[in-house]
């Protein structure tokens, strides 16, 4: 993942170093855990850049402001609903309403 070298995640990881990463689409969303550094490599940098990195990092791979995070996975939590969000919701709401629990599809731990 790209950054600039003065966003406060980026002070952040330096100081602790202690992640987590949260990413989702329209059915799942998994959340990983893990150890976090400040990558200042422009050889890697070029090999990851690309158009849409360029729109939120103006200043090109060979910028010093610009630095890549790379996270080293520790675990990782993972939710499949296949109803999407739409029916999570929706559980939630018949939970509240029922008493009855919400199913809210698949979920699991695992230690990497």
């Amino acid at each position: 993942m790209f950054s600039t070298a003065d966003a406060g995640i980026v002070q952040e990881i330096r100081a602790q170093g202690l992640v987590n990463a949260a990413f989702s689409g329209s059915k799942a969303w998994v959340s990983v855990s893990g150890h976090a550094e400040v990558v200042l490599d422009v050889a890697k940098k070029k090999e990851l850049w690309n158009a849409a990195v360029e729109t939120f990092a103006s200043e090109g791979p060979e910028s010093a402001q610009t630095v890549l995070l790379r996270i080293d996975a520790v675990s990782a939590e993972y939710w499949e609903n296949p109803g999407g969000a739409a029916s999570l919701v929706a559980g939630w709401v018949k939970q509240k309403l029922t008493g009855m629990p919400a199913e809210p599809g698949d979920s699991n731990t695992v230690e990497l």
